[in-house]
């Protein structure tokens, strides 16, 4: 009878340490997994920002390159008219 007892609490006591080692790796191996995710959703945020500052930029570069962007007048109106042309 006590072999017995020994052998359900050996079997008890086995399971009960490989489920908590089972637990502690499946655990590390999510937070594994979650840290990589994580760096992964950081990593495309971070991107789309900087392409969204290098738009507005782009934009801003081209606004000011235009001569004519915030001018509503005809810039030619008082341009000398050539004597030659009648």
């Amino acid at each position: 009878m006590k072999e017995k007892i020994k052998l359900i609490l050996a079997i008890f006591g086995g399971l009960v340490i490989g489920f908590g080692m089972g637990y502690y790796w499946g655990d590390l191996q999510g937070i594994e997994k979650g840290k990589a995710i994580g760096i992964e959703q950081g990593r495309q945020q971070v991107l789309a920002e900087q392409e969204e500052e290098k738009q507005e930029l782009l934009n801003k570069i081209r606004e000011a390159a235009n001569p004519f962007s915030k001018v509503q007048i005809n810039p030619f109106k008082k341009v000398y008219k050539n004597p030659f042309e009648e």
